[in-house]
């Protein structure tokens, strides 16, 4: 019997399993992620959680999850600044602690424990706060040090002059961020029907500001997977969208994301910034329903593979050496 997996063959001679077969020299290989995207590779897809569109845009409604988060403060300022903080074993149910972009979690130094979640559609995973609520093109070599941006959406320059709408979203039974995660290491960060907000106004007499709400709208989500995998088709990271629509507004944004390799101290990584830049202010070329980008890591560990053996043990055999047959 005689079975391939990629460039291994798998044989059983005498009762002894034979693999055999020459691994790929990927020493040399940079760090980095193969992007798709479902339009060009019909591999682009997510993964099956049971939701009700297999491989498309998870709704986490469908399974009972309604928004908990919103993207504005108590005093009704968009929350671009600080966020939120979700500590990642409370997307695992314990069994993950640690998540790094680039396969980073055994090299660093700082390990990252939480995500930071902000409503201008970006996933911080070092803690840092934004100083202004503005977008930029990926790497953009500064703190946050690592982060996820679906649809990073806030101040930009436009022909016209500098416009200083900011994505956010309120906070409903159908309307704000949602999280989720599963004991088997997916988490999933979903915004929806989030929206431009301009013109911010305050009021003296109850210490808050009102902001006009522009007539756009999205439904977007990020989905990661805290294990790096090395099988073909095994992607890490997905952005998906759904129910888009950018009414009367422009096509500013930015969509990628930021990490690194190696050591970190208290101004950012030793060594390099890495990047990759899906979008930059043409999100309207690129942003549509069910659409979905699938982000797959390479480095120099791609080649390494795993070998599983499944036996049954009876409990009569408890305290005894066996032989292992097939």
């Amino acid at each position: 019997m005689v079975g391939s997996s990629g460039e291994a063959a798998i044989e059983f001679v005498d009762d002894k399993v034979i693999i055999s077969g020459i691994q790929a020299d990927t020493r040399d290989v940079e760090p980095d992620y193969i992007v798709t995207n479902n339009i060009s590779d019909e591999m682009c897809r997510l993964p099956n959680l049971g939701n009700s569109n297999p491989g498309g845009y998870i709704n986490l409604s469908e399974f009972g999850i309604a928004p908990s988060l919103s993207g504005f403060n108590e005093d009704g300022l968009t929350n671009y600044r600080d966020g939120w903080i979700i500590p990642f074993n409370a997307f695992f149910n314990g069994n993950y602690n640690h998540f790094s972009l680039y396969n980073n979690t055994e090299l660093t130094n700082i390990p990252n424990t939480f995500v930071q979640i902000k409503g201008m559609g970006t996933v911080d995973l070092t803690g840092s706060p934004f100083f202004f609520p503005q977008h930029s093109p990926f790497p953009y070599n500064s703190f946050p040090y690592e982060m996820m941006a679906p649809l990073w959406r806030g101040w930009s320059s436009t022909g016209s002059g500098f416009q200083q709408d900011v994505l956010s979203v309120g906070l409903s039974s159908s309307e704000g961020i949602s999280v989720a995660g599963t004991s088997s290491g997916w988490g999933i960060i979903e915004w929806d029907k989030a929206a431009d907000y301009g013109d911010a106004v305050y009021d003296p007499e109850t210490k808050t500001y009102t902001y006009t709400k522009r007539d756009n709208s999205f439904d977007f989500q990020v989905v990661f997977n805290a294990n790096t995998r090395f099988g073909k088709g095994e992607h890490e990271l997905y952005y998906a969208y759904n129910n888009i629509d950018f009414g009367s507004t422009g096509a500013q944004g930015s969509i990628g994301l930021q990490g690194f390799r190696g050591l970190r101290f208290n101004r950012g990584p030793l060594e390099q910034y890495r990047g990759v830049e899906v979008a930059y202010n043409n999100i309207k070329d690129v942003v549509k329903d069910d659409y979905i980008v699938c982000m797959d890591y390479v480095g120099p560990e791609s080649s390494q593979f795993e070998v599983t053996a499944w036996a049954e043990v009876l409990p009569s055999a408890s305290g005894q050496n066996l032989e292992i047959t097939r």
